[in-house]
């Protein structure tokens, strides 16, 4: 279980289309189209990239979930693409003290 789960959300615009156990949202991040308004996908993403960039705290995954949500650009496309993206924004968006 990862450190940011659905109760966890900051939006409540999300579709749950997408089974939690399906085979595209384990693992590292592919070239499988990420479906940035899938609430499984949402959540997939923030909890790999906490687990890689080391964030524990659901402040931190709220962060990257704003990110996600208000900032990801409609080129990026793939869960792979979505995670570089994600990992540039997230170092440079200054952490609240």
């Amino acid at each position: 279980m990862g450190v940011y789960n659905k109760s966890d959300l900051l939006f409540n615009d999300y579709t749950w289309n997408e089974p939690a156990e399906h085979v595209k949202l384990q693992g590292v991040p592919d070239r499988n189209m990420f479906m940035r308004y899938e609430g499984n996908e949402i959540l997939y993403m923030i909890n790999y990239a906490c687990e890689m960039m080391g964030c524990k705290s659901k402040t931190e995954a709220g962060r990257m979930e704003i990110l996600l949500h208000e900032k990801l650009p409609l080129e990026v496309k793939s869960q792979n693409s979505v995670y570089s993206w994600l990992q540039k924004e997230y170092n440079m968006v200054p952490k609240e003290q």
